[in-house]
């Protein structure tokens, strides 16, 4: 008795053996869309650092621009003259401005929809549509 090659048309195969085929694709896709949610997740993650960071940095000009500006206020009490307090002035101001940007910038980069794995969700999006049409196309 010769045996006859195995017919590889998906019409021509039973269930048990289109789902030995089908379910090792299956895990390959969801093992592909884990590791790349998990390295999404990981930038994300990053970019959450350096927002902090920001944040901290402007802490730390806030602080210090206050601390300028109590200066300009008892030099502008203390001198008649405007030379030294306008100018501690302007650079307190300065300083707050620039805390008030990184502070701005820093929640933005926090915000849920940038942090969210866009690439993931799309990737995942098309891959349950590519399923569905193939199995539309018995």
């Amino acid at each position: 008795m010769t045996q006859r090659p195995q017919d590889t048309d998906p019409r021509n195969m039973g269930t048990i053996a289109l789902l030995s085929q089908v379910v090792p694709l299956l895990t390959g896709l969801i093992r592909g869309e884990a590791a790349l949610a998990r390295a999404e997740l990981s930038a994300k993650a990053r970019q959450a650092v350096l927002a902090l960071a920001g944040l901290v940095l402007a802490v730390v000009l806030v602080l210090v621009g206050l601390q300028l500006l109590a200066a300009a206020l008892v030099a502008l009490l203390m001198q008649a003259g405007l030379a030294a307090g306008p100018a501690s002035l302007l650079v307190g101001l300065t300083l707050l401005l620039i805390a008030g940007l990184l502070i701005w910038r820093g929640l933005a980069a926090l915000s849920l929809s940038a942090l969210l794995p866009r690439r993931t969700a799309h990737r995942i999006r098309e891959d349950a549509q590519h399923i569905s049409e193939v199995f539309r196309h018995d």
